[in-house]
């Protein structure tokens, strides 16, 4: 009897051995591998302060990488096991989780589609007037309060906090960064990136290429009588009622689209209907890349699909800086990967402010900033499409209009528009999570 529970217990060990190594590992090494990637490649981050920074939790933390500098690339295992590689593909598109699928990737994406590429990290010398400008526009004693406030909250963060923005009337009234970082650093906006997707397809609603309220054109859905009933407006709020897991400490849904799969909307779309369209809210990156899918599925053209973000962000308002990542099939990963500057970021909050206008041109539909921030059915008055409200004041002492880009570690992009005020906070929140509330309280205080 002993001889039998022993050998099950034997059995059951190696099973989750198995599975521990086939299953897990995998994600935990490619998180390193591609985050590393992006940290050096793109942000221009060192190995070390990567590793220290940006990687230094959970089995991602005892990686060990392998970076190779001429032809940037990462290569991430765990004591020789589950090894996985990201490459750097261009200044536009960033790096990409191989899946050993290089030459996928290289044959997907033309890298001379964009013209003359811009420098990463240099702020447009031309911007716009109703957006990001000189400092020296409040008085020096305002500006030294604020000032005071946001470096109180970045020293006092554990290095959390890495870069704090405000700007009010199209004009920067605060800034400051943690060391090493200043306003040409670029940092991951995570799942900020949910915004930057809607905003695309903003652009192709004012364009006429898009109605939010028509069937999402999905062809494996196209006979099911359920997701078949699922609309541009139902992805965008969350509330296809499509099954989804969104849970990154283990094995999920979204770990595996983000790092097992070679192509994230294939893999979104075979999600199955849980609830009738329109009745259930629920966060999901897959929804996000569906979304990214589909656009460039509307625009019929690789080359006009993966400048887009370009076009509209880089070209059109000056986020020189913005950078969207792809899959290894070359789609956006419009849920989680894009990087900027926190000017950049500035900038795109300023957009919204003044309703997708932007030096005379409407970039986006008018109303367009209006139906991001209605509340969607069943989020409780905490989520619009592709981005996170306060209408039901969680956070007191905000104003109830306040809407917001939310990331991964506490990448936000506050959006006000009582106070025409944008606030951009960029961090690495592991254990300590920012009181926003507070620091919010703290800025609004001094201006008032």
């Amino acid at each position: 009897m002993i001889r039998k529970i022993a050998l099950g217990l034997s059995v059951l060990i190696l099973l989750f051995v198995l599975y521990f190594v086939i299953a897990i590992l995998p994600i935990s090494t490619g998180y390193a591998a591609k985050n590393l990637c992006s940290c050096m490649f793109v942000a221009g981050y060192t190995q070390d302060f990567s590793e220290a920074h940006d990687l230094n939790f959970s089995l991602v933390g005892l990686s060990r990488n392998k970076v190779d500098l001429s032809n940037k690339t990462v290569s991430s295992s765990f004591f020789g096991l589950a090894r996985r590689k990201a490459i750097f593909r261009n200044k536009l598109l960033g790096c990409t989780l191989t899946n050993g699928t290089e030459e996928f990737i290289n044959a997907t994406v033309d890298t001379n589609a964009y013209g003359a590429t811009p420098e990463i990290g240099i702020v447009s010398d031309t911007v716009s007037t109703e957006s990001v400008d000189s400092l020296n526009i409040i008085p020096p004693s305002l500006k030294a309060e604020i000032d005071s406030i946001l470096a109180h909250e970045i020293n006092h963060a554990g290095n959390a906090t890495r870069a704090l923005l405000v700007m009010k009337n199209g004009k920067i009234i605060g800034e400051q960064y943690a060391d090493p970082f200043d306003s040409t650093s670029l940092f991951i906006a995570w799942s900020m990136t949910k915004s930057f997707t809607a905003t695309l397809i903003g652009r192709l609603v004012q364009q006429g290429l898009i109605d939010i309220n028509d069937p999402a054109p999905v062809h494996l859905w196209k006979n099911d009588p359920i997701r078949s009933q699922i609309t541009w407006k139902h992805l965008l709020q969350m509330n296809s009622g499509l099954k989804w897991t969104e849970v990154y400490s283990w094995r999920s849904t979204a770990t595996r689209m983000l790092y097992l799969e070679n192509n994230v909307f294939d893999f979104a779309i075979q999600a199955k209907p849980a609830y009738p369209p329109g009745t259930f809210w629920e966060y999901s990156s897959g929804t996000t890349n569906i979304l990214s899918g589909l656009i460039r599925q509307t625009l019929q053209d690789d080359q006009t699909y993966h400048r887009l973000p370009y076009d509209v962000f880089g070209k059109t308002i000056g986020m020189s800086s913005f950078i969207m990542e792809t899959d290894p099939a070359g789609n956006f990963i419009g849920s989680s990967y894009s990087y900027a500057t926190a000017r950049d970021y500035a900038k795109f909050g300023q957009l919204y402010l003044q309703d997708g206008q932007w030096e005379g041109q409407q970039i986006l539909p008018m109303g367009w900033s209006k139906f991001i921030a209605e509340v969607a059915e069943g989020s409780n008055g905490r989520y619009g499409a592709q981005f996170w409200l306060n209408a039901d004041g969680h956070m007191p002492d905000v104003p109830k209009d306040a809407y917001f880009a939310d990331g991964f570690m506490g990448q936000r992009i506050f959006i006000i528009p009582s106070e025409s005020m944008v606030v951009v906070r960029l961090g690495a929140d592991y254990n300590k999570q920012t009181d926003y509330n507070a620091l919010m309280n703290a800025i609004f205080s001094v201006i008032k």
